[in-house]
């Protein structure tokens, strides 16, 4: 499952890297579930619409142009009544520090107290879904205002990855998506997955096919270059 990706590209491939996380969790964790695949129904939504343009109100962006949205997802990787003891890189995206023109912003959701009263007084999001559930939250709030760079990253930021942010900001204006984990979980091919006793073929490898076909892909071939 990847960690931290940066995006800057049309939300019709976010949807489809968020989704797939989602699946990719639901699989390793309920893997002896014996539903077949086919079953299952994806909602896929298209648009057109510009990331930059905020139709839905014809109002200025909430976001700087151009500027880095950092989305982590943060549950208890922090004491949420200490914020003077928040790790440097979330303070600075909030303005808590006197860094007056950071060059990121952090947009920080809690998974606590749906009431937001403090000291978890920060937008609220359901826990669902590992890291997924709160990357769908902020799509689906900013959907028609989304920002021209994102980096959702879980809330342990450094654990794939020693400088993140750092990496994000040296990433060409031409590339719509990546990822920057240096460490990887390399004990994990496709055959780590449970696989389906119909045809001995890996879970997670036929939803990973299934996926980029719903997404006008040759499934097949993406996973499988020569």
């Amino acid at each position: 499952m990847f960690r931290s990706i940066f995006i800057r590209m049309k939300k019709r491939t976010i949807i489809l890297i968020i989704i797939s996380t989602i699946l990719i969790g639901m699989l390793e964790i309920n893997f002896n579930c014996n539903k077949k695949i086919e079953e299952n129904i994806i909602p896929v939504l298209q648009t057109s619409v510009p990331i930059s343009t905020n139709i839905s109100t014809l109002k200025p962006s909430k976001w700087k142009q151009n500027q880095l949205v950092v989305i982590p997802a943060i549950w208890k990787e922090i004491d949420w009544f200490n914020r003077s003891n928040w790790p440097l890189w979330l303070r600075e995206g909030l303005n808590l520090t006197n860094n007056p023109l950071p060059s990121y912003h952090v947009h920080l959701y809690q998974r606590i107290d749906p009431n937001s009263t403090y000291p978890y007084d920060w937008p609220y999001c359901p826990n669902v879904h590992e890291e997924a559930g709160l990357y769908l939250k902020f799509i689906y709030e900013y959907y028609h205002d989304l920002p021209d760079k994102m980096l959702f990253i879980q809330g342990d930021v450094h654990v794939h990855s020693p400088y993140p942010i750092e990496t994000v900001q040296c990433i060409r204006d031409d590339v719509h998506y990546a990822s920057i984990n240096f460490f990887w979980n390399i004990e994990r091919p496709w055959s780590f997955w449970p696989r389906d006793p119909a045809d001995n073929i890996g879970l997670m490898y036929k939803c990973a096919v299934r996926l980029l076909h719903l997404f006008g892909f040759n499934g097949r071939a993406q996973l499988n270059p020569e």
